[in-house]
This record gives structure tokens, sequence and C-alpha cells, in this order.
């Protein structure tokens, strides 16, 4: 399944706010119907519904284990490790869907990781733990606010570049492969055409009329 496909799948899930609320609870530890239910407040016919909704899109997973009090009973866990990232202004659109599994740490977080192996190796109390992760979220929150400055920086580059091409005599296909190098940093004909299902004659035509326009000044072949 392509990296798209999964992208569409995994924000059809996410859209719902039971489902949402389903996820929130499984990353707390695995749980069965019944009990997601009654800890939600939602009927269980409803919290099964969207389980097999979930499972099918591989966002959950179910296993049967013994229950201590009747016959075996599904649990589900969480089958997904994703961050979901969608960014979008007058003159800027971003979505990804980046994974949170084996992801190589900065060496300008390793003294995080040093510290989580240091409480892992021996018993640490709860408290000791949560220190760590309010200062990793102290963290992340810094780094958010460093993005979001970032991408204000790129609405701005966007916006001048598009007021750049203003009044100059510009087709409909030179506007799009105009705007695609804007998004995409895309230099090479082979790059452009593969990304935008056009044959390569027409990339180099395009290219060619963008640089007789000044609008760019060179592209590789």
């Amino acid at each position: 399944m392509s990296s798209t496909s999964e992208l569409d799948r995994l924000l059809t899930i996410v859209q719902n706010p039971i489902r949402r609320e389903i996820i929130r609870r499984l990353s707390q530890e695995p749980s069965y119907p019944l009990e997601i239910s009654e800890d939600l407040g939602i009927y269980q016919p409803l919290v099964s519904k969207h389980l097999k909704v979930m499972e099918e899109a591989e966002v959950v997973e179910a296993k049967t284990e013994s229950s201590p009090y009747g016959p075996d009973r599904k649990v589900y866990y969480l089958a997904k490790a994703v961050s979901l990232t969608v960014d979008f202004s007058p003159d800027l659109y971003n979505i990804r869907m980046s994974s949170l599994q084996r992801v190589p740490l900065p060496k300008s977080i390793g003294e995080f990781k040093d510290r989580l192996n240091h409480l892992s190796m021996k018993h640490h109390t709860l408290d000791q733990y949560a220190e760590l992760i309010a200062e990793l979220d102290k963290r992340i929150a810094e780094l958010e606010r460093e993005r979001a400055a970032l991408l204000h920086l790129k609405s701005l580059a966007m916006r001048a570049a598009k007021e750049s091409i203003k009044g100059k005599q510009v087709s409909f296909i030179e506007r799009m492969i105009a705007y695609h190098i804007l998004n995409k940093n895309e230099r090479t004909v082979r790059e452009i055409s593969k990304s935008l299902n056009v044959s390569e004659d027409l990339v180099k035509r395009v290219l060619d009329q963008l640089m007789k326009k000044a609008i760019i000044r060179h592209f590789d072949y």
C-alpha cells in the first residue's frame, strides 16, 4: 500500500471524535470493548463497530485472551505509532505522516535517552518518570514553536514568490509547474514529469517558456 493511501486511511479514522477517544484510551493500555465502553460512556455496540473499522484500517489489532471472570475475550491494542501533521494557510499546504518507530536519535537529545535508560535499569518511582516526561514535553513545545515560526517564514516566501509572477502572461500548465517547483523544489525534467504525471516533452516545453519569461533561471535535463 502506498504512503498516500495509508495517510488517507488514517485521516479517515481520526476524523471521527469517537475513534479519537478510543485511540486515546488504547494509548494508555490495551483494553476490551466492554471496558472501553464503560470508561468512555459510549454504548458497547457503537464501540465494537468503531473497533471493527479501526481493525480493518490496521490502526488497532485484537488478541484473544483468557478472562478471570468468564469466557475468553478480545483485547485491543494500538497497531500504529505515527505522527500526522497538517499545515495550511493562504500560501502554504503541507500534510505528512511520520513513523515514530525505529527513529534514529540525533545527538542533541541523547541525554534524554541516557536518562530513560538509567530509569529503566533499576526500579524508580512514577514521579521520576513524570519529571523526564515533563522535560520532554517542554522540549517538544520549544521545537513546535520554532517549527511554527519556520512555517510562517515559508508562507511569506511562497507569497513573495507568487507575487513575482503576477502581471506575467502565464498559462495554467505553466503556473502548475511553477507552483510545483516552489512546493517540491524539484528541478529536473524527470522529477517533475513523474510527480505531475505528464510527459517529459511537455515539461521541457513549459520550462523553456518559464525561462524565456524570466520566471526561472535554469533547469536540469
